[in-house]
């Protein structure tokens, strides 16, 4: 379905968006767009450890979005409980095993499964598509790398350099395993007719490189 400007978007009462902009740490950062009960389109996006949070648009920062094919019978349910995790906010920790984090939500309500150390951006994404029953991924279909591995590491440093408490960052230096769903990939999927979720890790590849394409196109890279 393609990316456009998040500064040009426009987006049916009960229509779904995925957002994609640039990240400090590479690979993308995502977010969703819903429009909030009164018309008010909002942005809600885990941006990093205990720092889950809903903003009116207009952003200041650089977006691509599209727009998330889902059944018009779903609609509906989907923004509602969007909405209701916008409003509690729950304090969700920055963890990189998104297999682990599977069925995060119960419902609206946050609750990290045993063995889970918290969400990422996507994760986050990907979760909550799953609380409203959009399978987007085929999880069990993805992939482990080296480059992934050095992206563990290097979330984990950052975690340290932010202050984040010790036993957390020891915590997720345990997982570091080389698998992750990087949200060129995940927003790539949300960009897909819904025939063609939930999709694997072969196929998204190729639409998850022209969606970085595109959001480079569209937004400076930073320096």
């Amino acid at each position: 379905m393609g990316f456009s400007p998040l500064c040009d978007f426009n987006l049916p009462e009960n229509g779904v968006a995925v957002a994609l902009s640039h990240s400090p740490l590479g690979g993308g950062h995502l977010g969703i767009v819903f429009n909030e009960t009164g018309g008010r389109l909002r942005l809600l996006e885990l941006r990093w450890h205990l720092d889950l949070m809903v903003t009116d648009l207009p952003v200041e920062s650089c977006w691509i979005v599209t727009s998330v094919d889902i059944p018009p019978t779903a609609s509906k349910q989907v923004v509602a409980k969007i909405r209701a995790i916008s409003r509690k906010l729950p304090k969700i920790n920055y963890g990189i095993d998104f297999i682990a984090a599977k069925g995060s939500f119960q419902g609206t309500v946050y609750s990290a499964p045993k063995g889970s150390n918290g969400l990422t951006c996507s994760s986050f994404v990907l979760e909550v598509f799953r609380t409203a029953t959009i399978p987007m991924i085929q999880e069990d279909t993805w992939c482990t790398s080296e480059a992934n591995v050095s992206w563990g590491n290097s979330v984990c440093d950052y975690l340290e350099r932010t202050h984040v408490e010790a036993k957390h960052v020891q915590a997720v230096r345990s997982d570091i395993k080389g698998l992750r769903l990087i949200p060129f990939e995940l927003a790539a999927a949300a960009s897909l007719p819904k025939e063609q979720r939930p999709i694997n890790y072969d196929t998204i590849q190729s639409f998850a490189l022209q969606a970085q394409a595109d959001l480079n196109r569209i937004c400076q890279i930073p320096a």
